[in-house]
């Protein structure tokens, strides 16, 4: 990617300073510029105005999923991310417009989470780590530019939707989140726990109409702070009459499952769970190969539940975020010596017997853990090594034919040179 900044020295010339890290340490390696850099690849390969209805309001990221041409939501969210938190206004407001209008056609008024090359046909189900996502892109979105206020939507699709401000999205957009994952909604004998993945409550999409189950994604304390800030909730950080926080919901609900696997204390808790599992901490097996690789694999959904830490740690100092990065440093340093070259695809859990150690992965070495293994060894400076080889190969990675590793090169050098600041200060 280092080649791209020959030709784009008048868009570095541009750039505005970021802010310090509050907490941890950045790369040595890579700057303001080969983020600035990436985030141009990604538009120019990745975002197309092609297969949607209004191709004037609107710019899709097209990923070969294996589901054919189509856009997930993880990917649609982390794009608005990037987009708010570069300061592109008008790109943010195309990829919203975008995403935004299947929001009434879902039964949980969130955005859904797989559309096709034909934008009539979609998944119906949102996906909770898109969600978060999208919230915080929003929060940004309406702190950074609070006059804005979109105009000519279409009034009797979007009805009530219609013609709102970024903050008014903001608030929405978080309350529904609060509204569907409180299990007091989909299982109320745990008003504690959280809701499963899609948050659908006949849960037949996705557990057969087994047992509920479970779908983890780190609890990002800046995040909810940042909602409470927003929407006056406090329940996200703190408890609210019978009901704990969401913040420790997420995380007792993960202890189960990393006793069990992990081997790690309740009181000792630093490491990331497998995706899916169910309330007595088993794994989710009838799900594992059909839905949810994440499960048995450290796979590229993993490095976004490294990436949410490392915010709550850089801009909070977030103690779970500081325990959980410092966990993940120490396998990746285990597994690689801290050589890039060394990562691979994917680390397989170890459940045979009872912990997850983690082996050796398979494939050739893959940028978004290469990505998520730079983010968390920022921790620390007894890291620094790592960090800054992991960060180098990332920037130099030729990411020009594949839109999806060309948005996580540039999300993830955007985290390393100070550019997702959410902070609110007290």
């Amino acid at each position: 990617m280092k080649h791209l900044l020959i030709s784009m020295l008048i868009l570095s010339a541009f750039s505005t300073a970021r802010a310090e890290l509050h907490y941890g340490q950045a790369p040595t390696t890579v700057t303001e510029e080969d983020a600035d850099a990436a985030w141009e690849n990604f538009k120019e390969i990745g975002l197309t105005p092609e297969y949607t209805q209004q191709p004037d309001r609107m710019l899709r990221a097209l990923m070969p999923l294996g589901y054919g041409l189509s856009t997930a939501g993880e990917f649609q969210a982390w794009a608005l991310i990037l987009a708010v938190m570069h300061d592109e206004p008008e790109t943010a407001q195309k990829l919203w417009n975008f995403s935004k209008q299947y929001i009434p056609e879902q039964r949980r008024g969130l955005v859904p989470w797989l559309i096709k090359q034909d934008p009539n046909k979609f998944a119906g189900s949102n996906v909770a780590d898109a969600d978060y996502d999208y919230a915080i892109a929003l929060d940004m979105a309406a702190r950074k530019w609070p006059d804005f206020r979109f105009t000519g939507d279409d009034t009797e699709k979007m009805g009530e939707l219609a013609n709102l401000s970024w903050g008014e999205w903001a608030e929405y957009y978080i309350d529904r989140i609060y509204d569907t994952m409180r299990a007091k909604n989909t299982n109320p004998e745990s008003p504690n726990a959280i809701t499963g993945k899609g948050y659908d409550t006949s849960r037949k999409a996705y557990a057969g109409g087994r047992d509920e189950h479970y779908y983890l994604h780190y609890s990002p304390y800046g995040y909810f702070k940042n909602w409470t800030d927003r929407t006056g909730e406090p329940n996200w950080l703190e408890p609210v009459g019978e009901l704990e926080s969401v913040y420790e919901a997420e995380i007792a609900l993960q202890r189960p499952t990393l006793q069990k696997y992990y081997g790690v204390a309740e009181v000792d808790l630093y490491c990331w769970p497998p995706h899916q599992v169910r309330k007595d901490g088993m794994l989710a097996d009838d799900l594992i190969n059909k839905y949810d690789s994440g499960a048995t694999n450290f796979n590229w959904g993993a490095g976004r539940i490294t990436a949410r830490a490392n915010h709550a740690y850089t801009n909070y100092g977030d103690a779970h975020a500081e325990k959980m990065m410092r966990f993940i440093a120490d396998r990746f340093w285990e597994e690689t010596g801290g050589d890039p070259a060394k990562i691979r695809k994917g680390y397989r859990v170890n459940t045979v017997d009872g912990k997850a150690k983690g082996c050796g992965g398979w494939g050739d070495p893959d940028i978004l853990h290469v990505g998520h293994a730079a983010l968390a060894s920022m921790v620390d400076e007894q890291y620094a090594d790592m960090r800054d080889r992991m960060a180098l190969a990332l920037a130099e990675a030729d990411t020009s034919d594949d839109p999806s590793r060309a948005l996580g090169q540039a999300y993830y050098l955007l985290h390393m040179t100070g550019g997702m600041d959410f902070r609110i200060e007290e």
